[in-house]
């Protein structure tokens, strides 16, 4: 690890940390305004936690709308991509024999809430097989042989298990050529990427705190102005039928807003890093990620075309998840370890602390599952 950079998180430095897109990794820095936000809250909890919580989420929440590049529709602050998946899908207004698609490369649990709101509705999900390695081409034939007849098409912008970057403009294209809604799930966008094409979109979700350099939990729920559906949290609540999507999802009981109120300084921190190059230089050590798993044999879980600017997964043959954790876990590597479709693959996300002796430790550990 960048030990120089690292200081600034609160991270064991003997472990090569490749898995802050699960959980995410704040800096020092926000852990302590975080801190700092809480004792604030604590001078007027009556005032901070009641009606002055609202417009100060309504202020994130706009910080968020820019940082995507989405100009209209409402916006509003949740914990996670989980509770906003889960509000899209309990709110969408789903009739008996209409069908949801998802990728098989979806998250899992984005694809367990749409098939709880579709059992209620008497709607049905239909889960389509996407090819792991993935080609554009590919995952275009695929969602587009799905579009006759169906009423929502829920998509990752980058997939959690393969880091597939999606052609977001392309697949809204398509899908509201056949009149379907589609719901983005963007949950490795903020502070990692940027799309065109999100505002085409119905819904957009995601989680904060997976690349934001901010305490967790954060994350956010959009929804546009052409979308027919209004979005309730899925907590019912006080003030749950609120015509302000902000407000609806602000009162959720007691609870601790230091880390969605600390949102505004984690995109400044970003920012500071765009400009200063730290950015460019870990996208820079992703790419050649990619060149030491060629050189072992690994092969990428998408096409060159698909590929995310700091998260790579990769397909490990032959091994099981068991085999391929306990090798990484030997090398003292943390990087995420899944299945798609009977295929082990490993993902790691390059960050700002990451070096090239992190990507030597995360390929020298695998290369054994690879038969030369």
């Amino acid at each position: 690890m960048d030990r120089d950079v690292t200081s600034r998180f609160l991270l064991d430095r003997a472990v090569s940390h490749l898995n802050h897109a699960s959980y995410g990794a704040p800096t020092r820095a926000l852990m302590a305004y975080a801190d700092e936000l809480r004792a604030d809250l604590e001078l007027d909890t009556a005032t901070a936690l009641g009606a002055g919580l609202a417009p100060r989420l309504a202020h994130v929440a706009g910080r968020v709308r820019e940082e995507l590049g989405l100009s209209g529709g409402e916006i509003a602050m949740t914990s996670n991509a989980t509770e906003s998946s889960n509000a899209l899908a309990a709110s969408w207004p789903l009739r008996a024999g209409e069908r949801v698609v998802l990728a098989s490369t979806e998250y899992s649990s984005v694809v367990e809430a749409w098939r709880v709101a579709c059992a209620r509705a008497g709607a049905r999900v239909d889960v389509v097989d996407v090819p792991v390695p993935t080609s554009q081409a590919a995952l275009l034939e695929v969602l587009g042989a799905a579009m006759p007849g169906a009423r929502v098409l829920v998509v990752s912008a980058i997939s959690s298990p393969t880091a597939m970057r999606a052609p977001v403009a392309d697949i809204v294209d398509l899908a509201r050529a056949h009149g379907v809604d589609v719901v983005v799930d963007a949950a490795h966008v903020v502070g990692h990427d940027r799309f065109d094409g999100l505002e085409g979109a119905a819904a957009v979700f995601g989680t904060l705190h997976k690349w934001l350099s901010g305490p967790r939990p954060s994350g956010f729920v959009w929804v546009s102005d052409e979308a027919r559906v209004d979005a309730y949290p899925a907590l019912v609540a006080l003030r749950r039928e609120s015509p302000d999507l902000v407000e609806r999802f602000s009162w959720r009981g007691t609870w601790d807003p230091a880390p969605m109120l600390a949102v505004p300084a984690a995109l400044d921190e970003l920012e500071r890093w765009r400009r200063s190059g730290v950015i460019a230089r870990a996208e820079a050590l992703a790419e050649r990620l990619g060149d030491h798993a060629a050189h072992v044999g690994l092969q990428p879980a998408v096409e060159p075309d698909l590929l995310a600017p700091r998260l790579r997964a990769f397909v490990v043959p032959g091994a099981t998840r068991e085999r391929v954790d306990a090798a990484l876990e030997a090398a003292g590597v943390r990087a995420w370890v899944g299945e798609h479709d009977g295929i082990t693959l490993v993902r790691a996300a390059v960050h700002v602390y990451s070096d090239e002796d992190d990507l030597v430790r995360f390929v020298t550990a695998l290369a054994p599952f690879v038969k030369p």
